[in-house]
């Protein structure tokens, strides 16, 4: 499975589905200790990504077969019926949190953290949330994403002298998610050592240190 997942990892970068937003393009505001710790407490756990709703519209219909698929770790085929949602209701929070799932799942590295950095930029309430269940990849298949992610990380210090901030990132993700300290915390030490803490996400880095509680 390590080999399958190297082997995906190495998508192009046209393949995001989302164009990185830039400080210029964003009022992104950095909040206090006091707001921050209103935003870990507002978080709560996501299990579903299914309405209970009567309605059949094609939104409703692209959402639960994505939430299938996703269940059944057809990684690809939720990441495509999670597009479909966005390409109806664009910039929907709930598929977009979910097509960055189903994209990590299906290890498409690139695009669910491209994905994920604009998601807290434009919706910065979300990033105390935790995904459970089937709205993620199962913690095994999590855990096998985490070995690639640092390998890949391992390689990029070793053959650039440079981390890949997209790796570094979601292994931090998958720290929260899977409430795991230390990956947490190792995903987070890489990360420092890009340009995140000073480029133009910046108060991505920062707002994840100060939702996510890290050192």
């Amino acid at each position: 499975r390590r080999a399958e997942l190297a082997a995906m990892s190495g998508e192009k970068a046209g393949d995001t589905g989302a164009k990185p937003v830039s400080a210029s393009d964003n009022q992104f505001v950095i909040f206090d200790e006091a707001t921050l710790e209103m935003i870990r407490l507002s978080g709560g756990e996501v299990g579903t990504y299914t309405l209970n709703t009567a309605e059949k519209d094609l939104y409703s219909r692209y959402m639960t077969d994505g939430s299938a698929a996703l269940a059944r770790g057809r990684y690809f085929d939720a990441e495509e019926q999670f597009a479909r949602c966005l390409s109806i209701s664009p910039g929907d929070p709930m598929a977009s949190a979910a097509r960055i799932n189903a994209q990590l799942g299906g290890a498409l590295f690139l695009s669910a953290a491209v994905n994920l950095v604009a998601l807290l930029e434009q919706h910065p309430e979300l990033a105390a949330v935790r995904y459970t269940g089937e709205t993620m990849p199962s913690p095994k298949r999590l855990a096998d994403i985490a070995i690639v992610l640092r390998e890949r990380i391992e390689r990029g210090q070793t053959q650039m002298a440079t981390v890949p901030q997209d790796a570094a990132f979601l292994m931090a993700y998958v720290g929260y998610q899977l409430k795991d300290a230390a990956l947490l915390q190792e995903g987070f030490n890489a990360l420092s050592r890009t340009e995140a803490a000073s480029g133009p996400h910046a108060h991505v880095h920062a707002l994840i240190k100060g939702v996510w509680k890290i050192n």
